[in-house]
Formats: structure tokens, C-alpha cells, sequence
């Protein structure tokens, strides 16, 4: 191999085509070392002695024929290809030894046989028609005796020279493989490998192969020029200020190296290694961006979780909830976008960025609406205190204090105003002005609350009716306040003339209709619960009933003894007080002791006037008055008696204590025996003086 420095030739010199080494291989070997040449070579020289020219093997037109068939498989390869290599070579005959024949002559007979060759040679379909100025330029130059005539030698091989240096055996890139210099041993090594691999010789890869490694070999080189900038970028505290700008300057830089290494390479496969060191690179700084993403979505995150603490740690966290909300969603979505850009010359970020962006609006959204679930809840506690209150101040006492027919319409209306604010309250605190729920929603909440204030408001009359034992006892107390009280609300005293039974039906039928009004909670449009069952109050009237019966009788009997008092003569009381009521009875019951009495009390009248009880009362006392005399000192002794026997009895022992007891009773026994007689004595002279008298 030589080199022309001036004219930056390289000259390839062959090893002969008729050498001894190669032995029985020498056909073989002359077709790979054809196919080499033809292969590498803008201008092919074929060396031949001119007295051999005419003659087959001697003036290598079996080579020739070679050279033509090999030019034919890398011409199709080389259309084939996407770079459209201009394949065209030039076949320059060196005739050696001219001596006399004219070189027009020997040209003329040398290219007939070529061109012999050209039509004799298998083509393909497309080449059928094809001549041979199409694929070659044929160029004859002659060289005198190098013995004989060695100064003509010399000055013909320096003219040949001198065209090889001024470039006028090359025609411009109609010959040109496009190898560059730094290349050439690459590409001829790939070459020759090829070749004698026995595969099939493909010019295109051959060097696109070239240009493969040396564009990796540039992808390496930048990728260490960058090293230290990108090692320095992933090291700086995140979040990185202007990642994206920098990130683009690093894709630039790494492009516009790599183009300024690769410029002499097959432009396919530059635009191919350059996507490649791209991607590597975008890798980095794609794991560099996604770092970037993730700090600032927590920092974000964070900061909307903390103000929305703040939101529900206030009285009234529903006040512009909604405003608040919107603009913490709005400032931290502009936080990512001023952190997270997508870099120029990296648009495969965008996908990855806009996904990310749309997860940190979702995890947002799903930190906002937990929180507005918290104050939605709050939002109906209060409602609800406030429906309480309300009930508490207005409805209740209606119909604690009021129990009648009208207290569930006077409660309804109480309710009505309840629930109007607490349909005002559920607005202004969860429409847009505070929570900002949508409308679906909101008539959803006012629902739900408007239903919790009406369990709510149920289960709190039920508590206040007191169940099956309340409606009892308010039963009761509405009999009573009909029956036992008047209008004034003073306890009724029962008179003759009044009218127990309309007054005792009245108190009861009220009674039944509280049992009624109060077995069922009746608030019309916002429905009804009942208290107790049917059964259950056929049971509380029966029981009602049972205890009324008992006021009635009292009642009866009150009235009977107010109407006796009333209508009792006097004769009647002094008849009851002489003779006792059961013996007053016995006489009323029999006339004739009452006709009898009558006339008793007529004689004893009579008596009266004529003053017959003067007669009689004088001798009566003068009969007495001995008896008297006696009864008096037998009861002075007596009581003597008794004074003695209970000092005994305190002074002696208690076993003897019966004694004198015992002989203070016999001698009472005695006294009494001795008045007994004494009595029937006196007797017996009274009765005496009266037959005398």
C-alpha cells in the first residue's frame, strides 16, 4: 500500500494473479483478492504485456470477466441501499512494453474484448439491456521498455503520476466510495473478512457498519465530555432552579458534538446514533425530572394538607371553603408547572409530565374532598344543633304545654319555620359561598339533613310522649283535668244539681282523643311515627276506663253525701243523734215504730206542758238521793282499796304480789254483794211508798 501525501492517494498493489504460491488455490484466491480491489478501488489498473494482448489467459480476460460479474452483485447491492452509493469504476490498462503497434489499435482490440466479456456474463433482469459505459470507464495508457528505453519509462510513468495527482483520472464523486481516510482500515478489514468468510459482499453494510462504530465511538466520547455535568446536576438539592433549561442545554451540546464527530458518516445511521445517545441522555434527564416531579408534588401536597388542617380547625370552616380550596389547588398546580417544564429538544418528557400532573391534581382533589366530607359533616352538626335549639325553644313547649287537638298543627307550623332555616343554613354554608358542593349535591345533603332533623325531632317527641307509661299517665291527667278540676282549674266539688255523667263522659272522651292524638306523631308533610300500636291503646282505654269507673263512684258518693246534707231535716238529725244512725235506719225503714215514736213524742209533749216532769222528778230525787249517798262512799272506798293494793304491790315481792290482790278483789265481791242487797232493799221501800203514795 502507498500513499500520495500531495494528492491524498492510496495505492493498492495486489498480489499477482498467476503467483506460484497459491497453488491449485490461485483461482480462488484471484477471484477474492478481484473482489477486494473492485470493492475498494475508484480506478482499477490492470496491468498486461502488450504482445499478450489477443491472447485469453495471458492478457487476464478471465480475470476481466471476473472483475465484470463482482461489479454487477455490488452494483444491485449498492442501489439497493437507502444512500444510493454511486457505484461506477474506472478500468485503466496499463499496456507494458509498447514498442511499436499503434495504442489506438491495441484499445480498440481490447475493448472489443471486454465488451465481449460484458455480454457473455450472467445479469439479472433489469441489467439485460444494459452496455458497458454504464458501469465502466475504460482507460488505456502505455509504458515504453523499462529496460530498453528507460528515460521514456520514466517520463511516461511521471505524466501518469502527475494526472493521479491533478485528479484527471477521477471525474469528480462518480467514482467516489465515500470512505474516508480515518476509515479505510475498518472498512477494508470488514471487507476482506467478508470475503473470505465466503459470504455474500454487501458494500452498504459494509460501511454502515463503519459508520456504526464510529459513531458509537463518538456517543462514548460525548457521553464522557457530559459525565461530569450531569454527575454535578443529579448532586445539586432538589427541586433544581431551571431544570428544564438546563436539561435542554446538555441535549443540545450532546447533539451538536456528536454531529461534529460523525459528519463524514452514512447520514442514516448518524440520525440513528444520534436517537440513540438522545434517549440515553434523556434517561438521566428524565430520572433527573422525575425526581424533580416527585419533590415538588410532596412539597405541594404538603402544603395544601396543612391549609386545609388550617380550614378545619376554625368554628366555621365552611366560610368560602370552596374560594379557599380553588386558589390553594391553583397555586400549587402553578408551583409544578413553574418547577416541572418540559426541556426543548425532549419531547418525550411530555407524556411522563403531563401523567404526573395529572396525579398530583387527583391526589389534591382527593386531600380537598376529604376534607370537605369533614366539613359537610360539620356543616350538619350544626345544622342540626341549630334545628334543636329551635325545636327545643319552640316546638316543645307547643306540645308539652299545650296537649290537644290543635298542638300537632301549632307544631307543624313551629316545624316549618325549624326547617326553612335549616334549608337557609344547609344553602349558605355548603352552596358555592362556602362549600360549593353542585347543586345534585347539595339537594342530596339538604336531604339528608332535612331527614336527620326529622329522626332527630321523632325520637325526641317520643322521648317527651314517654311511650306506652306516658300516654298513660297524660291520659289520666287530661281525665282528671276535665273531671276532678273545672274551667277555672279549681278541684271541683260535686253539688246535687250537677250532671256527673255528661261531665264523666266529657273527661272521657278527652282522655281517648289525647290517647289518640298522642298514640300517633302527626306532622302532616313531614309524616308520622306512631307511639304505641292499636293493641296498645285498646289496652291504655281500658285501663283508663277501669280507673274513671273508680272517679265515678267517688264522684257519686261525694254528691250523695253533698245532696243528704243538704235535704236532711232536723228531726232526722235528732233522731240520729238519740238513737244512732243504724237504729235511725231501723226505724225509717218501719213505719209503724215511726207512728209509734210519734205518738211517744206527742204524750211526752203533753206531759211537758202540763209539767208532769216536775211531779215526777222530785220524789224521783228524793228516792235516789239515799242510793246516791251509798254508790259515792262505795266508790271512795274502792279507789282507797286500789290506792292500798298498788302500794302493796310496789313493796312486796313479785311472787307474792297476787295475794292482796286477790283479797281486794274478794272484798270488793263482798262490798258489792252487801250494796246488792242493800239496793234491792231500798227497792223494795221505794217501791213500797210508791203503791202508799
Amino acid at each position: 500500500m502507498g500513499y500520495d501525501q500531495e494528492s491524498h492517494t492510496v495505492v493498492l498493489d495486489l498480489e499477482g494473479t498467476d503467483s506460484r504460491e497459491r497453488g491449485e488455490f490461485a483461482g480462488a484466491y484471484e477471484r477474492k483478492s478481484a473482489l477486494f480491489a473492485l470493492a475498494l478501488s475508484e480506478v482499477l489498473m490492470v496491468n498486461i504485456w502488450t504482445q499478450d494482448i489477443g491472447r485469453l489467459n495471458a492478457s487476464n480476460l478471465l480475470l476481466l470477466k471476473n472483475i465484470l460479474e463482482l461489479h454487477v452483485q455490488l452494483f444491485i447491492a449498492a442501489q439497493k441501499s437507502s444512500e444510493k452509493i454511486p457505484f461506477k469504476t474506472k478500468l485503466m490498462f496499463i499496456l507494458r512494453d509498447h514498442v511499436s503497434s499503434p495504442l489506438s489499435k491495441l484499445t480498440e482490440v481490447l475493448t472489443n474484448d471486454v465488451k465481449k466479456l460484458w455480454d457473455s456474463i450472467e445479469k439479472p433482469v433489469e441489467m439485460k439491456n444494459s452496455v458497458l459505459e454504464e458501469y465502466f470507464d475504460l482507460e488505456f495508457y502505455s509504458l515504453p521498455h523499462k529496460n530498453l528505453r528507460p528515460e521514456e519509462f520514466m517520463k511516461a510513468a511521471s505524466e501518469m503520476q502527475a494526472k493521479f495527482r491533478s485528479g484527471a483520472f477521477l471525474d469528480g464523486d462518480v467514482y467516489n466510495r465515500k470512505v474516508e481516510a480515518d476509515e479505510l482500515a475498518l472498512y477494508g478489514k470488514s471487507i476482506w473478512n467478508t470475503i473470505v468468510s465466503n459470504k455474500e459482499l454487501d458494500l452498504p453494510s459494509q460501511r454502515e457498519m463503519v459508520s456504526v462504530v464510529r459513531c458509537d465511538q463518538a456517543s462514548d466520547e460525548v457521553g464522557q465530555t457530559l459525565a461530569a455535568e450531569l454527575s454535578a446536576l443529579e448532586q445539586e438539592l432538589k427541586p433544581i432552579q431551571a431544570l428544564d433549561e438546563r436539561s435542554s442545554d446538555l441535549m443540545q451540546k450532546a447533539k451538536t458534538m456528536f454531529r461534529e464527530k460523525t459528519t463524514r458518516q452514512i447520514q442514516s445511521v448518524v440520525l440513528r446514533k444520534e436517537a440513540s445517545l438522545a434517549e440515553s441522555l434523556s434517561q438521566v434527564l428524565t430520572k433527573l425530572m422525575r425526581d424533580q416531579i416527585e419533590t415538588v408534588s410532596k412539597a405541594e401536597l404538603t402544603k395544601v394538607r396543612e391549609k386545609l388542617d388550617a380550614l378545619g380547625e376554625v368554628e366555621t370552616p365552611w366560610t368560602a371553603f370552596e374560594r379557599q380550596t380553588v386558589e390553594a389547588l391553583r397555586i400549587a398546580s402553578s408551583e409544578f408547572d413553574r418547577w416541572c417544564k418540559v426541556p426543548e429538544g425532549i419531547p418525550q418528557m411530555s407524556e411522563g409530565l403531563r401523567t404526573k400532573r395529572a396525579d398530583l391534581l387527583k391526589d389534591l382533589d382527593h386531600e380537598i374532598e376529604i376534607t370537605r366530607q369533614e366539613v359537610v359533616e360539620k356543616c350538619q352538626d350544626a345544622i342540626l344543633q341549630t334545628f334543636q335549639q329551635i325545636v327545643q325553644k319552640k316546638v316543645v313547649p307547643v306540645i308539652d304545654m299545650g296537649l290537644n287537638a290543635e298542638c300537632w298543627s301549632a307544631a307543624l307550623e313551629e316545624m316549618k319555620h325549624a326547617n326553612a332555616t335549616a334549608d337557609d343554613q344547609c344553602t349558605m354554608m355548603l352552596g358555592s359561598d362556602g362549600v360549593g358542593l353542585h347543586e345534585d349535591e347539595l339537594e342530596h345533603i339538604e336531604v339528608k339533613v332535612r331527614e336527620a332533623c326529622l329522626s332527630w325531632l321523632f325520637a325526641n317527641l317520643r322521648k317527651l310522649i314517654g311511650g306506652y307509661e306516658g300516654v298513660l299517665r297524660r291520659m289520666k291527667q287530661r281525665f282528671n283535668q276535665l273531671f276532678r278540676f273545672d274551667e277555672s282549674g279549681n278541684p271541683r266539688v260535686w253539688a246535687p244539681r250537677d250532671d256527673i255523667t255528661t261531665i264523666f263522659d266529657a273527661a272521657q272522651k278527652g282522655a281517648s282523643d289525647m290517647g289518640d292524638m298522642l298514640a300517633t306523631i302527626s306532622l302532616g308533610e313531614y309524616g308520622s311515627q306512631d307511639v304505641v300500636d292499636n293493641n296498645s291503646l285498646r289496652e291504655l282505654k281500658q285501663q283508663l276506663d277501669s280507673d274513671a269507673a273508680v272517679a265515678f263512684v267517688d264522684a257519686r258518693h261525694a254528691q250523695e253525701m253533698a245532696r243528704m246534707k243538704t235535704k236532711v231535716p232536723m228531726w232526722a238529725v235528732v233522731l240520729v243523734g238519740v238513737l244512732g244512725f243504724d237504729e235511725a235506719k231501723m226505724v225509717l225503714k218501719r213505719p209503724a215504730l215511726i207512728f209509734l215514736f210519734l205518738a211517744a213524742f206527742v204524750l211526752i209533749y203533753f206531759a211537758y206542758l202540763i209539767r208532769v216532769h216536775e211531779m215526777i222528778w222530785e220524789p224521783l230525787r228524793d228516792w235516789a238521793a239515799p242510793y246516791l249517798q251509798i254508790l259515792k262512799g262505795r266508790l271512795e272506798e274502792w279507789i282507797e282499796n286500789n290506792e292500798n293494793s298498788s302500794n302493796t304491790i310496789y313493796s312486796s315481792t313479785t311472787a307474792k304480789a297476787s295475794e292482796p290482790t286477790n283479797s281486794v278483789l274478794s272484798g270488793a265481791s263482798v262490798v258489792e254483794s252487801s250494796a246488792v242487797d242493800e239496793r234491792s232493799s231500798e227497792k223494795e221501800s221505794v217501791s213500797s211508798s210508791k203503791k202508799e203514795h
